[in-house]
């Protein structure tokens, strides 16, 4: 039973270096698929709510706009909205939220076709706002939208990484006076 005392160290250790790794030194991009339908860690639902309406395992938009907050981890360089549609009055615009209020950009997006479906893609390098929590909000508007022609079937949300560096370390031990003693 002695041996058994060293090994409760080990639980903790895997978490707490899980946790630096994650936050610290992976630079993998974080990629999460959704149909909007339930809350992710990283991505919200299409809200508000009223201006949508489920039909099957798809969300029929009622109303524009609409919105869907992404939690952005530390160190995030870019994040990527891509929506899946099916468009049959009126196209989508992407947009992010710039300041706070309705305050919106609507930068250009990349449209392309396949598979009877219409995918949307916005990149988003940089962070004009954020909401409290470290959030960007996408909005989709669809001036002239006919409601229930326009059907979002699903997205993919892609978060970039900035790599890791102590520079921070740097700067801080340059603000010390050389000869401390």
């Amino acid at each position: 039973m002695s041996h058994l005392v060293h090994l409760r160290w080990l639980v903790p250790t895997v978490i707490v270096g899980t946790v630096l790794y994650l936050t610290l030194g992976s630079t993998a991009p974080q990629e999460v698929k959704t149909n909007f339908s339930d809350r992710r860690p990283l991505v919200d639902v299409l809200l508000p709510a009223s201006r949508v309406e489920r039909v099957g395992t798809s969300l029929a938009l009622l109303r524009e706009p609409v919105y869907v907050d992404v939690t952005l981890p530390l160190r995030s360089m870019a994040a990527t909205l891509e929506l899946e549609v099916t468009a049959t009055s009126a196209p989508l615009k992407l947009g992010v939220q710039r300041g706070a209020g309705w305050d919106i950009v609507f930068p250009e997006v990349v449209i392309t076709e396949r598979s009877g479906s219409r995918f949307y893609t916005l990149r988003v390098a940089e962070f004009p706002y954020l909401e409290p929590g470290y959030r960007l909000r996408f909005v989709v508007s669809a001036p002239g939208l006919t409601p229930g022609s326009i059907t979002v079937r699903g997205g993919r949300v892609t978060i970039e990484r900035q790599p890791f560096s102590w520079s921070w370390l740097g700067a801080l031990l340059g603000r010390f006076p050389k000869n401390i003693l």
